[in-house]
């Protein structure tokens, strides 16, 4: 493509175009049929957006001229002997990865001078409001707040949150889903401004559905405690909920109704880990828990889902795999066109003679 030979970095120079939305629909597809198709692809993806994202190019690249900046990069730190062949998982890829950081590093001195690094590192007074945003079809963003607190955005999810905390509280407030990993600090719980409703933690791992067209927001706990309370028209004598690992808290908006239960979806956070555990599970259900996964669109006309049951778990597996397998358990066919899957049964599709 035009775009990756301007940057000659090849599939990271188009990862890099996806990473500051500024692919072509066309590219976009490729990227995200990429990514589908290998655990490594996905991991090379995040690796590469780390990357961007620790050196504060995510946010301020989209502004500047790329082939400009990546040129001066080229041109210094980059030489053209330093930059290895697309290896697809040989050694030496890790060595280029290095290679990378210290070239979008450059990048950001090259377009922003002191400026930028002074943004880099994050020696700025006071507490500008930082706001991260993932679109609809997004794989996982890695975040790291300025606490020490990791968080993984999902797709079409917007977070907030101050340049440096001071005070009381570490508030945050979350739109969509995230799954968090809060950095224990005793003097200053974690806040979360879900919409309807605010969760509160000191050190903890779990994970936010929060979507604002949703009926329902939940939050499952992984470790720790955690303390979830309604905010918006709740009724005077609502207490604080404190889960504990492996329960979940579902709060019905409609309801105005917060309960807690047990927590028996393993599937949770596969769109954080694409790990899938399927128990005499409906083929509905698993096609809900892949389209939600791999952002993926799987038809089924003609296909009873609802009587079709798969046991199975998935550890990293591409859609393609994990599709095949399903044709295969239950002896139908399948059909792909672009990121749409469409399974049927046999003949279905034939005239009858």
């Amino acid at each position: 493509m035009k775009k990756q030979e301007d940057t000659g970095l090849g599939m990271q120079g188009l990862l890099i175009r996806y990473l500051t939305e500024k692919t072509t629909e066309a590219e976009q597809r490729e990227v995200e049929s990429w990514m589908r198709e290998s655990a490594h692809n996905r991991k090379e993806f995040l690796e590469t957006q780390k990357i961007l994202e620790k050196v504060n190019l995510y946010y301020n690249l989209r502004s500047f001229d790329e082939n400009r900046a990546w040129n001066a990069v080229r041109s210094g730190l980059l030489r053209p002997q330093a930059m290895p062949v697309h290896p697809a998982g040989k050694t030496g890829w890790k060595s280029y990865f290095t290679l990378l950081k210290y070239a979008a590093v450059a990048v950001i001195l090259v377009t922003t001078g002191l400026f930028g690094y002074h943004l880099i590192n994050r020696n700025i007074p006071g507490s500008a409001i930082q706001r991260v945003s993932s679109l609809e079809r997004d794989f996982p963003k890695d975040l790291l707040l300025p606490d020490g607190t990791k968080i993984t955005l999902n797709s079409n999810s917007v977070i907030t949150y101050p340049e440096n905390f001071s005070g009381k509280y570490r508030e945050i407030t979350l739109k969509g889903e995230a799954f968090f990993d809060v950095r224990a600090d005793s003097s200053r719980p974690f806040v979360i401004d879900a919409g309807e409703a605010r969760i509160h933690v000191l050190g903890t791992s779990f994970n936010v559905c929060a979507y604002p067209n949703s009926e329902t927001i939940e939050v499952v706990v992984e470790t720790g405690n955690v303390e979830i309370v309604q905010t918006s028209e709740a009724p005077k004598n609502t207490n604080p909920l404190l889960l504990a690992p492996g329960e979940k808290a579902t709060l019905s908006k409609k309801e105005k109704k917060l309960i807690k239960q047990k927590n028996n979806d393993p599937n949770y956070n596969a769109w954080k880990t694409y790990n899938l555990s399927f128990d005499n599970s409906k083929l509905t259900d698993v096609i809900q828990n892949l389209e939600k996964t791999y952002h993926v669109d799987i038809q089924t006309p003609g296909v009873n889902t609802h009587e079709l049951f798969l046991t199975a778990r998935f550890d990293s597996k591409s859609i393609d795999y994990i599709m095949d397998v399903i044709r295969l358990t239950f002896n139908l066919e399948l059909n792909t066109e672009n990121d749409r899957y469409i399974l049927t049964n046999h003949n279905q599709n034939k005239e009858e003679p």
